[in-house]
């Protein structure tokens, strides 16, 4: 599992990733969120820094905790992706409840540092 850094009201981590695979060209990624108006965003860009922005909605709103999923077609990797919950006065990801996560060229999915840039 992959979680975010921030803490929600229930002790656990604002957003979790909890079931997360790349096949045949399908990202399918799922978990819980304590998200505002339960709005949880994956931002993703390809190595060429091509960016895709989709909105899935959790079965609960904040301060509740939902469950949420989401499954897209993805024709290149690698592929950085960030899932979090919105900050709508900032316009942005609300940044303590990012999970950064990396789809590598095999397929792969792993977790990255707030900071690491591969592109």
């Amino acid at each position: 599992m992959f979680k975010s850094s921030g803490d929600a009201p229930d002790g656990r981590a604002i957003v979790e990733v909890e079931t997360c695979s790349y096949r045949s060209h399908v990202l399918t990624l799922a978990g819980t969120a304590c998200a505002y108006e339960g709005n949880v965003i994956l931002q993703m860009t390809n190595d060429q820094g091509h960016p895709q922005i989709l909105f899935t909605q959790a079965s609960a709103s904040g301060p509740e905790r939902g469950n949420w999923r989401i499954q897209t077609r993805v024709e290149q990797v690698p592929l950085d992706i960030r899932v979090g919950d919105e900050d709508p006065s900032a316009g942005r990801l609300f940044p303590a409840s990012v999970v950064h996560l990396r789809v590598h060229a095999d397929g792969t999915i792993s977790e990255m540092a707030p900071h690491d840039k591969r592109r």
